[in-house]
């Protein structure tokens, strides 16, 4: 089936377990997309159609996709919605947690037997499109409305000008504090809205020491959207196209972090 627009689940939600520590005071979290997460259609034939598009008789087409059990109501709902305007298309879930996520998509698409429709992270659709399994969208323009989307998120599911995905959700990292935490240790927290990378290193240093090692005073970010942004923060792209553009010291600064946290004393390495 292609040309099926639903919107697929991306967010991805591991926790970190840390049994020494009292808790996390200062998380960094991020979506899976910090701007990046597609939706895209796989290239496969669906049988015969009608005039404006629809299949002729009972179809059942599949929608692949992983998340939280907020993300899987909410996916049912768009599920149930669907099926009750096209009564005789009928969609299978073919759902998945992050973490095996990844290893059964490979193994579909090696075997022919990818779904129809399916989540992708940004960091694989290149590598999806390449191997020629995903539908042009521009084909379907005329069912497809992306026109309340921002340009950039159109050009996201994009590559080497072919529309391969539709960006279906858009989030940010962010920093939650625990307050509750600050005060038990004496802590206020300052104008965040001036911050340098020193002055929340510094904070979050002395939140640690103050604490004796239960609190983590912060956690370096270690993941690919971590990346994309501390490349964009000093004034460059992790990507130019098909290829790595950040510098080798900015890359090697930033993979070095979690190191360089734990010898400044923001936190534990070890645990």
């Amino acid at each position: 089936m292609r040309g099926v627009h639903a919107p697929c689940t991306a967010m991805k939600g591991r926790t970190m377990k840390y049994p020494r520590l009292e808790t996390m005071l200062i998380r960094t979290t991020a979506a899976v997309c910090a701007g990046a997460a597609a939706l895209s259609l796989a290239a496969c034939g669906a049988g015969g159609g009608t005039a404006n598009g629809q299949p002729e008789g009972d179809v059942t087409i599949g929608i692949s996709f992983w998340g939280p059990d907020s993300r899987v109501r909410l996916t049912q709902q768009v599920i149930d919605g669907f099926e009750k305007e096209h009564p005789n298309i009928h969609v299978e879930e073919q759902y998945s947690d992050w973490s095996g996520y990844w290893d059964k998509l490979a193994t579909q698409v090696a075997g022919n037997n990818a779904p129809d429709v399916l989540s992708i992270d940004e960091m694989y659709l290149a590598s999806y499109a390449s191997q020629g399994i995903l539908a042009d969208l521009s084909a379907y323009s005329d069912t497809i409305d992306v026109s309340q989307f921002d340009q950039s998120l159109v050009d996201m599911g994009k590559i080497d000008g072919t529309w391969y995905g539709i960006a279906n959700s858009l989030q940010a990292y962010a920093v939650t504090v625990n307050k509750d935490l600050l005060a038990q240790y004496g802590f206020e927290l300052p104008d965040t809205s001036t911050w340098t990378w020193d002055d929340f290193k510094a904070f979050a240093k002395e939140v640690y020491r103050k604490s004796d090692g239960k609190v983590i005073g912060a956690f370096p970010m270690r993941n690919a959207y971590g990346l994309q942004l501390w490349a964009r923060q000093h004034g460059e792209s992790l990507f130019d196209g098909d290829k790595v553009a950040i510098s080798p010291e900015l890359l090697t600064e930033f993979l070095n972090m979690p190191a360089q946290w734990a010898k400044e004393g923001l936190y534990d390495f070890n645990v």
